[in-house]
């Protein structure tokens, strides 16, 4: 069974993470904000929950937002759910490398030790 990671512990993290971009936009900017996030689809009913939790409650566009997704069968999960955001089927490093987009949020949460290619990344 996949991890879930709908939890009291990372719904907190969600918040704060909500709360400090609340305070470091103008309420006039929020809408207008571009994201590049690991939005996940670990289980069923639980795509993208970074989006519903923190950039939906805020007002940030779906539009404006890449999800990144290395696992194909996530990938294709995220790209079938219906979200509006754009699904990159690849590794943060390749994805940051290639792109010439700029983002106002990067949010790179990982789920594995920390290791130098992540240290790259950021």
């Amino acid at each position: 069974m996949a991890k879930s990671y709908n939890d009291p512990i990372k719904s907190l993290s969600r918040a704060k993470i909500k709360e400090f971009i609340v305070k470091s936009y103008s309420p006039k900017r929020l809408h207008e904000l571009k994201v590049l996030c690991f939005p996940g689809a670990e289980q069923a009913g639980e795509e993208a929950l970074e989006i519903v939790e923190i950039y939906d409650k805020i007002g940030i566009q779906r539009r404006n937002t890449v999800g990144l997704e290395i696992d194909k069968t996530r990938a294709q999960i995220l790209k079938s759910a219906g979200l509006e955001i754009r699904v990159e089927e690849m590794e943060d490093l390749q994805f940051l490398i290639k792109t010439d987009q700029k983002f106002d949020i990067i949010s790179l949460d990982y789920t594995s030790n920390f290791n130098e290619r992540q240290i790259l990344a950021i």
